[in-house]
């Protein structure tokens, strides 16, 4: 009766350790870094779960430069934070393709990649590649990363909203330009009349 016990606790453990590896990241690497003003790389990230954010927070090595993302699948944005910060949102999706860009030619880089959902941390990796500290993880074309505890994750950066103006302000606008107009008006009678 023991030895049942234990093997179905065993079984138990089993199952659950594939449950939670299942629900974490493919984070694949796409094709080498690359060149561009500086240096990039492609990435595709499928998971189990929906996502409508990702955000890179730097750590060590390479910065990120403008704008951040490149190639993105979808209608995804880049939001450009700061070269230690930057943001891309979107539609809900499991799976997303895009290019992230960095500074410098060392090729070096140590960043936090976190996936949210509703500024929600979904999953949190800390990747890694050139001469820095190697992650667990394979990701291809020489980068790994460590899976971290959501609570580790950094909190989502608001992304840059795109000013609307209220309507009271596009109606005080017409009205300063309703004396240029009625001059305009009176101009034209003018050299109707002469």
């Amino acid at each position: 009766m023991k030895i049942d016990k234990v093997l179905i606790a065993i079984g138990l453990a089993v199952v659950a350790l594939m449950a939670a590896t299942s629900a974490r990241a493919s984070i694949t690497a796409v094709g080498s870094p690359y060149s561009t003003h500086s240096w990039a790389q492609g990435w595709a990230d499928p998971e189990s779960f929906s996502y409508n954010a990702v955000q890179l927070n730097w750590v060590a090595g390479s910065t990120f430069e403008s704008p951040g993302f490149t190639s993105l699948s979808l209608d995804w944005t880049s939001y450009y934070n700061t070269t230690t910060v930057t943001t891309s949102a979107g539609p809900d999706t499991t799976d997303l393709n895009f290019s992230s860009n960095f500074n410098g030619t060392s090729q070096d880089a140590v960043f936090i990649w976190t996936d949210y959902e509703n500024g929600n941390v979904q999953a949190a990796y800390e990747m890694f590649y050139g001469d820095t500290l190697t992650g667990q993880s394979d990701a291809g074309s020489g980068w790994t990363y460590n899976i971290l505890d959501n609570a580790q994750a950094p909190s989502l950066t608001p992304v840059p909203e795109t000013p609307v103006p209220e309507p009271t302000t596009m109606v005080a606008g017409v009205m300063l330009l309703l004396p240029f107009g009625a001059s305009t008006l009176r101009i034209l009678r003018k050299s109707r009349t002469a």
